[in-house]
């Protein structure tokens, strides 16, 4: 990531899209994975599966986010780090990177929530530091 300071817009896109690309070919099990800004706009994204459209996963994930975040400031309860949505047929683990952005894999099933789980943690991490955050 430190190749991060030395690029421009379109530079800092691509190896933002390789590190999802890293991170998702060691979590078994893994779709997409995804960049996305606070309104919904993708940064970059990976995806080893042709159906998932990751710009509506995006959109869809960054209106749940702003709800989420109106509701727990409501409550009172901290900021987001974590959450996480299990359906009959996808697993979407969502993690925060500062405050206007959030980290998102989609998983097939739940055999690898874990270490996605770690590596969201973990690159979350990095991102912050590469987005000066």
């Amino acid at each position: 990531m430190k190749e991060m300071e030395e690029m421009g817009n379109e530079g800092a896109s691509s190896v933002f899209q390789a590190e999802l690309e890293r991170v998702l070919r060691r979590i078994p099990g893994s779709l997409s994975a995804t960049l996305v800004d606070v309104d919904g706009i993708a940064l970059a994204s990976f995806s080893a599966d042709n159906t998932l459209n990751a710009d509506v996963v995006a959109a869809e994930l960054a209106s749940m986010v702003k709800g989420m975040k109106r509701a727990f400031e409501s409550l009172r309860t901290g900021k987001i780090q974590e959450f996480l949505f299990a359906t009959d047929q996808v697993v979407i683990v969502t993690r925060s990177v500062g405050t206007e952005f959030f980290l998102s894999i989609v998983l097939k099933d739940e055999l690898s929530l874990g270490l996605s789980r770690v590596e969201t943690k973990r690159l979350s991490k990095d991102l912050e530091k590469a987005l000066l955050l």
